[in-house]
């Protein structure tokens, strides 16, 4: 009889427990019964540990990050242009939205490079790196650094500000107008021209683990890897929750929200619907375990990167089941105009005429080393209607053919010297464009032995 009723109040505080979290989140989200959908794959590629991170560029080229190097891929050709692997323990690396530089973070250095040369630009050393954001005007940098914000004035070089904060993201609004910072239980909002703080979002017993600005007035916001919210930043309004089945640390928040996110240890992600509250689709990965930071989608919404655990990388044609058409993003809730709020602006159309002159680009995966060492050249074109034949000079190795060019090629150099490499593109219309890069092919010296040896 004891024992039964010790089931029975069991059961009762089971019951009571259930019926509470159903009331504060509105609704218990389970994954439905339904065929998962197999996308298309655009690319496959591998580092030696864990994905960290990935960023695409207009270029056609994506950034994917490990713990032991930097690679910079070409989608097209599905093939590897350049591997950072100077620095020990990267952490994040993107293009800049100009897409003339790529900033690199690791534990103890933040670098600037140049994106067709790579050459190093400029260079920050650190204590003990966590992130770093970079404004959409490239006028500013905010870096964590062993328990500081500091912000950067990048076009005069110089700190505008710091923070003391142990927080280990920051996440720009829309508008570049404000900042938060996920700071142990609480979501700190500054203005990021000044850093004063504007308001301070408490999350009192639960763990904010990531958050996204969905417009410039909600925060998206991950607990504890099973609940999302969604708050207006300026009232502390909470707009939207919901709890989960399953745990989870990776997501995307679409345009028309939609969310896409991946249950962990499983080969899929959810294709979600926030307003329905409902899956729409499961789509299926190669593999398991997708990687802190491994879920990226491009700007045009028409590829999806996933990175793993494992160090593989996969990259799927999401044009199929993505609307790609939707450019703002929409706020759940209402939109508050009080003085602060900056509503987003509607799309204007510009037309532009093109006047500018076809020319390409000779990238090169690197322009000096020790013998011998192998370079990867990618020939990038821009505004050529059409190619009628080529002509390549490859330190003093010619070749001529009709037809558009490889869009890259290798070459070993094994020779002490400096060697030219040098392209001519006919277009059909008769007109002859060239350029050339430089190789500086160097002899090992006793200083480089000796930085080998050590």
């Amino acid at each position: 009889m004891i024992t039964t009723m010790r089931n029975l109040k069991s059961l009762l505080l089971a019951i009571l427990f259930i019926t509470t979290l159903s009331k504060a989140n509105d609704f218990i989200h389970t994954t439905p019964a339904m065929n998962k959908i197999k996308l298309d794959t655009i690319l496959s590629g591998s580092h030696k540990s864990a994905i960290k991170y990935f960023d695409f560029d207009n270029n056609n080229s994506l950034l994917s990050v490990s713990r032991d190097n930097v690679k910079m891929w070409d989608i097209s050709n599905q093939e590897l242009l350049n591997e950072f692997n100077n620095d020990k323990d990267y952490i994040k690396a993107e293009f800049s939205k100009d897409m003339n530089f790529i900033y690199l973070l690791s534990q103890k250095k933040f670098s600037i490079y140049d994106r067709y040369t790579f050459k190093e630009l400029s260079s920050i050393a650190l204590r003990d790196s966590k992130s770093f954001v970079v404004s959409t005007d490239n006028s500013r940098l905010f870096l964590f650094d062993y328990g500081t914000l500091f912000v950067y004035d990048l076009n005069n070089k110089k700190i505008l500000y710091k923070l003391d904060s142990y927080g280990n993201d920051i996440i720009l609004s829309l508008d570049n107008k404000y900042f938060t910072i996920l700071d142990y239980s609480d979501l700190v909002v500054y203005k990021s021209d000044n850093g004063v703080l504007i308001n301070k979002i408490k999350m009192g017993d639960s763990n904010p683990m990531q958050a996204s600005f969905i417009s410039n007035n909600e925060l998206f916001i991950l607990f504890n890897n099973q609940a999302i919210a969604i708050y207006n930043f300026k009232t502390n309004e909470k707009i939207y929750s919901n709890l989960f089945e399953k745990y989870f640390q990776e997501y995307i928040v679409l345009n028309d929200n939609k969310l896409l996110f991946e249950y962990r240890d499983l080969d899929y992600i959810n294709f979600y619907d926030m307003k329905q509250k409902e899956s729409i689709k499961l789509i299926q990965l190669s593999d398991k375990d997708i990687g802190k930071n491994g879920l990226k989608l491009s700007d045009n919404k028409k590829i999806l990167a996933v990175g793993f655990s494992n160090g593989n990388l996969k990259l799927y044609d999401t044009s199929k089941i993505i609307d790609t058409n939707l450019t703002v993003t929409q706020p759940i809730g209402k939109v508050i105009d009080d003085n602060k709020t900056i509503t987003p602006p509607l799309p204007v159309k510009k037309i532009v005429q093109n006047t500018s002159k076809p020319t390409f680009k000779i990238v090169a995966s690197r322009i000096e080393g020790i013998v011998p060492f192998q370079v990867t050249f990618s020939i990038i074109p821009k505004d050529i209607p059409s190619i009628d034949s080529y002509y390549i000079n490859l330190a003093g190795s010619e070749k001529m053919s009709k037809g558009e060019p490889p869009m890259s090629f290798k070459h070993t150099f094994t020779e002490v010297g400096k060697f030219k490499v040098f392209v001519a593109l006919k277009g059909i219309d008769g007109e002859i464009i060239e350029n050339e890069v430089m190789i500086d092919a160097k002899e090992e010296t006793f200083s480089d032995f000796m930085k080998t040896y050590k």
